[in-house]
């Protein structure tokens, strides 16, 4: 399973915070992966059940092989940074989608690159996932 990270709280439109998600759950698919999407686990998350939206986020995030991690937004992304050290804390790989390639000391441990496809082509050579034949009639240039 890989977890799906990024900024949710701020974000009103909720299609932002899920046309990328649904996008790489398709993709990840042709992998054999499946997908743990935040934006779907919960049906009405509020400061009330904070700490227990946190603690099943954090039970995805102990299940998952990797971390795909959305940036290209800019709203704060509080959540999203707590469940990046998360994971590097377990050693779960972390693939950040960001345009602007962020220089910061503590993105030494993380994989950063600018679009969705170089992103499963990321995790596929680092998890030595096999793709199926429909995984290579996917257009390269997506997002």
């Amino acid at each position: 399973m890989v977890y799906l990270s990024g900024p949710i709280d701020e974000i009103s439109d909720k299609e932002r915070t899920r046309g990328w998600r649904e996008r790489a759950a398709h993709r990840l698919g042709f992998f054999g992966q499946t997908a743990f999407d935040p934006t779907r686990a919960f049906f009405n998350p509020n400061m009330s059940n904070a700490a227990a939206v946190a603690e099943v986020n954090r039970c995805a995030i102990r299940f998952s092989v990797a971390m795909l991690v959305w940036l290209m937004e800019p709203e704060t992304a509080f959540g999203t940074i707590r469940e990046i050290e998360f994971a590097r804390a377990r050693q779960i790989p972390v693939v950040i989608i960001n345009e602007r390639n962020l220089k910061s000391l503590f993105s030494h441990d993380v994989i950063q690159v600018r679009g969705m496809s170089e992103a499963m082509i990321v995790l596929q050579k680092e998890m030595g996932w096999e793709s199926s034949a429909e995984q290579k009639e996917l257009p390269g240039s997506a997002k």
